[in-house]
């Protein structure tokens, strides 16, 4: 499968051309921006971080520009082209929400701890309620692609990309780091699915997403829009272990027979 990336803001995607490879022979940070930005659109995501990261100045580093340009870059890292992700999602018909989101990543590489990465940055460029709508668009994004890399890699561990099935008992074997994952995933998602339109990624998608954010809510609680890490408590991962262990809403086999209170019994945590 082609790697799959998330790009956004100002930066298209482009399938052909040189690279710049003397990175280093300007100084001046919008020429270095542009570079970067370059960079970004060979898909050479390392060398544009590096360039961000080192070569501009502390105060260019954290105008919202470089900002949005090193949250696309870690995006990449992450896995994802967003044309070939929206298409992915815009063509699921069929399949639980954490399925949707996991599929697209079956057969490629996963990094979730970059889309990590990428999300706090997008905080440091601003809370959602000061973001602009395309920040919220492309954090809600990030956030899927969070749950989605996650799921594959953290649960589907074999062969190497995974092949569609499970290899581990999401209830017993996932660790509480991965499940914190998924959680941050949907925190981040849910908190920004309002500046998601059913035009960007299909309305059957968005509908199935906005009903497990509804059913988390209403059965999770506070678990469903959790963004910091140190705010995780091991009730959240007990009901993230439960929520995505379900045919329903998440990658497992428990079946909660059309019953969201059942969601409760889908793993033996408390």
């Amino acid at each position: 499968m082609k790697k799959i990336i998330v790009l956004l803001f100002p930066i298209m995607i482009s399938c052909s051309g040189n690279i710049l490879h003397d990175v280093a022979s300007k100084s001046n940070d919008d020429d270095l921006l542009y570079q970067a930005q370059q960079l970004l659109n060979e898909q050479f995501f390392d060398q544009a971080i590096t360039l961000i990261t080192t070569k501009m100045s502390t105060s260019a580093q954290a105008a919202v520009p470089a900002r949005e340009a090193l949250a696309s870059a870690y995006g990449g890292k992450c896995g994802l082209i967003f044309m070939d992700y929206a298409e992915a999602l815009s063509a699921a018909t069929t399949g639980s929400a954490m399925m949707i989101l996991k599929t697209p990543f079956v057969g490629s590489t996963a990094d979730p701890t970059s889309c990590r990465t990428a999300l706090t940055t997008m905080d440091l460029i601003g809370s959602f309620s000061t973001r602009t709508l395309n920040q919220n668009f492309f954090t809600a994004i990030l956030g899927m692609v969070l749950m989605g890399t996650a799921s594959r890699s953290h649960i589907d561990t074999t062969p190497a990309g995974g092949d569609g099935t499970n290899d581990v008992n999401i209830c017993t074997a996932v660790t509480d780091a991965q499940i914190d994952d998924l959680i941050i995933g949907f925190g981040y998602m849910n908190q920004n699915i309002s500046a998601v339109s059913a035009q960007a990624i299909g309305s059957g998608t968005l509908g199935t997403l906005t009903g497990v954010t509804a059913t988390c809510q209403s059965v999770g609680a506070g678990s469903c829009i959790v963004t910091d890490p140190a705010q995780i408590t091991p009730a959240m991962r007990c009901f993230f272990r439960k929520l995505t262990n379900t045919q329903q809403y998440g990658v497992g086999t428990f079946d909660t027979t059309g019953s969201d209170a059942l969601i409760l019994t889908a793993c033996p945590c408390t």
